[in-house]
């Protein structure tokens, strides 16, 4: 314990460790940003607990999806039926986020 006060009165604990463990950092190869996610059409078939939803997709596959915090908040109704866009990550193609209900 007084070794890391000792250091921490040195700087390596709060700066100086950071800038060391910084400046080794390659970013010359590029860090990938957020990733890229899918974005599809499809169709809710069935409601299920916790604002989830099983959506057929354009293509058959039927995914289950979450309501994003935004349509959440704004207390946006998703029914059986609907049509809406979803957001897959590349990673898992089994879930989605519904992000946007088309209107009929």
């Amino acid at each position: 314990m007084k070794e890391n006060v000792d250091l921490a009165r040195k700087g390596w604990l709060n700066n100086g460790l950071f800038f060391i463990i910084h400046d080794q950092i390659d970013y010359s190869a590029g860090f990938m940003g957020k990733e890229e996610l899918l974005k599809m059409d499809g169709k809710v078939v069935e409601l299920l607990q916790g604002m989830n939803f099983r959506v057929q997709l354009e293509n058959g596959h039927e995914i289950i999806c979450h309501l994003c915090g935004k349509m959440r908040v704004r207390n946006i109704r998703v029914l059986v039926g609907d049509v809406v866009t979803i957001e897959m990550s590349p990673y898992d193609l089994t879930k989605g986020r519904v992000v946007y209900r088309k209107r009929a």
